[in-house]
């Protein structure tokens, strides 16, 4: 055993440890894209989960739709992880609302002037279904659907 100056001799006790995996996500910031949480989740191997506590902590709005904490618990419990610890704080939206808005009549209009607010895009033929629900019956819809049309980026509609 070393000895020092004083006369004390010390020895190394090796203690038992897990490594410690943490996965931090901000979703609910700038440049948060709510649509990578599956490839953020999932991206680790169960080579690197095996034996490890597995800690993850995210930050969403709380709108999004996430996988349960249950679910995310049980994949990395399942890859190999000794312990899963998953945090998951949701953050409210602000509601922004313009005059604007009020002022306009088509929920088409609507959706488009709050996308426009938010600093959002509007997802390929939201538009394009909003006009229908405003002005097609319950029957020329179902006959849509039925017929197997689908909403493509330009404003004419195509069977697949």
């Amino acid at each position: 055993m070393p000895k020092n100056n004083y006369n004390i001799e010390s020895r190394f006790i090796k203690t038992p440890s897990r490594r410690l995996i943490q996965l931090r996500e901000d979703f609910a910031g700038e440049g948060g894209d709510i649509r990578k949480i599956d490839a953020t989740l999932y991206s680790l191997s169960p080579d690197e989960v095996k034996d490890a506590s597995v800690k993850i902590s995210l930050k969403v709005w709380q709108d999004n739709v996430l996988p349960k904490k249950e679910e995310i618990e049980e994949f990395y419990k399942s890859a190999g992880a000794a312990e899963v610890k998953v945090e998951i704080k949701r953050i409210p939206r602000e509601v922004v609302r313009s005059d604007r808005v009020t002022q306009l009549e088509s929920l088409a209009d609507k959706l488009d002037e709050q996308a426009k607010i938010k600093n959002e895009s509007m997802p390929t033929g939201v538009r394009e279904i909003a006009s229908d629900l405003e002005t097609l019956s319950d029957e020329e819809i179902y006959e849509k659907v039925k017929s197997g049309y689908t909403y493509r980026s330009s404003s004419q509609l195509s069977t697949t």
